[in-house]
């Protein structure tokens, strides 16, 4: 009578049904890692995410409109918290104050104060708007200067006369008298009836003084998006 036992692979079979098996849990193996790194960093970032907007920072904030050059009055900040997630770079927390410093822009109510808008104690106005490396100059606001406001970026053009000492007495262009921009890319700080103030570059300014001394000076306002441009030539 034939035995009854099960059948049991020999051999060659033997042998391809084990590899496929540690084929199939290698792949099972690496999925299932593959699936915890991703769920893992899910949960951190996660977490991040929760413990930057769980926990809160206090910060200045502005309370009503304050124009560039202003100093920062007590009515006019408080301190808020705000998550930290939201926080801005540079913001003012606070172990300080900015009541008794001007601001060198103009800010709206909501904002945070930033420490790289402060101009210091003991500025204002005008010379509180100038940033380290600036000068500001005054040009004569007549009917030649185009219509500016506070925060254009212009160009200053001077014209000198055919035979000025700065030409040395002669044009190299047929006698016309020659242009060219003694500042480019100038800050429009203020404007007034008699005056436009800029602030230009400090290697600028000693440029600008001359020409507002010895040449016709007006000013190309920039559009929108020209401020890295080179400088034309204006001759």
């Amino acid at each position: 009578m034939a035995s009854q036992r099960g059948w049991r692979p020999r051999g060659r079979t033997w042998r391809k049904i084990r590899r496929s098996a540690v084929v199939w849990w290698a792949v099972t193996i690496a999925l299932g890692l593959a699936t915890m790194s991703v769920v893992g960093s899910a949960i951190g970032k996660a977490t991040q995410a929760a413990e930057d907007w769980g926990s809160s920072r206090s910060v200045w904030v502005v309370r009503r409109s304050v124009a560039a050059g202003e100093v920062f009055v007590h009515t006019d900040v408080a301190l808020a918290e705000r998550p930290r997630g939201v926080v801005p770079d540079g913001a003012l927390d606070a172990t300080t104050t900015p009541v008794g410093e001007a601001s060198r822009v103009a800010v709206q109510p909501g904002e945070v104060v930033l420490t790289e808008r402060l101009a210091g104690r003991g500025a204002h106005g005008v010379a509180a708007m100038v940033a380290p490396g600036f000068r500001a100059v005054a040009l004569k606001n007549d009917e030649t200067m185009p219509l500016v406001r506070q925060g254009d970026r212009v160009d200053v053009l001077a014209t000198f006369d055919v035979g000025d000492e700065l030409d040395g007495g002669a044009s190299g262009d047929g006698g016309a008298a020659p242009s060219f921009a003694v500042a480019s890319d100038a800050e429009v700080l203020s404007v007034s009836p008699r005056a436009i103030t800029l602030a230009v570059d400090v290697k600028d300014a000693a440029r600008v003084a001359f020409a507002l001394a010895k040449a016709s000076v007006t000013l190309a306002l920039r559009g929108p998006g020209s401020a890295s441009e080179i400088d034309g030539d204006y001759r």
